[in-house]
């Protein structure tokens, strides 16, 4: 073999290897901007549950009972979608439940629909989701008369609770 084909040889496989070389770093890049992406959307789903939950904590303190009913319904699908965050919402609508009945309701009346609407949703979450089993919702004090739950997660959560 005469030189001038020992470097074109040569050539070939340089240009071979830095070919393979730039393919793989080209791969580990994509691996690494694909990860960075996940967690990217992962961050932004978190935020984006932050905000609604946020907003729809911030409805329950206002003076209309349509937007307190959003805001019940809309930690309702917090809970559904998030579910690190269902043991902290069902305290938040049960501190919600005990500090809108400490007083029992005047002859006649019925329960609010709000108290009704988070009752209904605690009543009717998926009480498996609640967090290692040592979840337990705390309604004591709580004066409800004649309300009609759906059903409820689990006796042990909501018995006895009512007066």
């Amino acid at each position: 073999m005469d030189w001038a084909r020992r470097i074109e040889l040569v050539t070939v496989v340089v240009a071979a290897m830095v070919a393979v070389v730039g393919l793989w770093y080209s791969n580990v890049q994509t691996r690494q901007a694909i990860e960075q992406a996940r967690e990217d959307r992962a961050l932004a789903k978190e935020g984006q549950i932050t905000d609604r939950y946020t907003a729809a904590v911030g409805n329950l303190g206002e003076d209309k009972m349509d937007v307190r009913l959003g805001g019940i319904y809309a930690l309702q699908r917090i809970m559904q979608d998030s579910r690190r965050d269902q043991s902290t919402i069902a305290n938040v609508l049960a501190t919600y439940i005990r500090t809108h009945t400490a007083k029992p309701q005047p002859k006649g009346q019925d329960v609010p629909a709000d108290v009704h609407a988070a009752l209904t949703v605690l009543a009717t979450r998926d009480s498996t989701r609640d967090g290692n089993g040592i979840f337990l919702l705390d309604l004591r004090g709580v004066k409800l008369p004649n309300v009609d739950l759906p059903a409820a997660p689990s006796p042990c959560c909501l018995c006895n609770a009512w007066t």
